[in-house]
């Protein structure tokens, strides 16, 4: 049996197309990946990294990164 393999995906407020952030992952990293405080707009820590803040404003969206499975 093959080990599944997941994405990692960005959804955003509204009507914005989510988008791919990272592929190829194991389960393990995919929920390694979206535990980070920094891959939420709405976390305190994410919104105190210049980088986020940055993104943030940018966009003028909220957004969140979860993880898929990655279809071959």
């Amino acid at each position: 049996m093959q080990e599944k393999i997941y994405q990692v995906v960005r959804f955003y407020q509204n009507d914005r197309s989510s988008r791919v952030q990272r592929k190829n992952l194991s389960l393990k990293e995919a929920r390694a990946w979206c535990n980070d405080p920094e891959t939420s707009s709405s976390t305190k820590e994410a919104l105190q990294s210049p980088k986020t803040q940055a993104r943030y404003t940018l966009n003028r969206l909220h957004w969140f990164d979860g993880y898929t499975e990655q279809v071959k």
